[in-house]
């Protein structure tokens, strides 16, 4: 297992996410593959993540056909130690990135 990574009995969220709290006690979120930490779990890990705009097309050659509007852009992100992908979404080029993230902390007493 490489350091840091998601060891059995660690509370995660997929199999990309690994729950941990800090020296102070807060919650933090941290990649399962590399440890890397994206911070507080409140904040969604999008944040912290390395962006990768494609066309659509790359995501399947049926897009290229069926969906034609250029104005999409498929969004890649990944983790910026390890390269994990762990989100895509697709959008209008020029909207903000999609925040999907809201954990409320208090509700994680398990954590350790």
């Amino acid at each position: 297992m490489k350091p840091h990574a998601h060891a059995a009995g660690e509370p995660g969220i997929g199999d990309t996410f690994v729950l941990r709290r800090d020296a102070e006690g807060a919650v933090q979120l941290d990649c399962a593959e590399c440890g890397f930490r994206y911070g507080p779990v409140e904040r969604d890990p999008k944040i912290a993540a390395v962006l990768s705009e494609r066309p659509p097309s790359e995501l399947n050659a049926l897009n290229e056909v069926g969906l034609v509007d250029e104005s999409l852009i498929a969004r890649h992100f990944y983790c910026p130690s390890c390269g994990l992908l762990f989100a895509v979404n697709v959008q209008r080029t020029g909207d903000p990135i999609m925040l999907e993230w809201s954990i409320d902390s208090s509700s994680l007493a398990g954590v350790s």
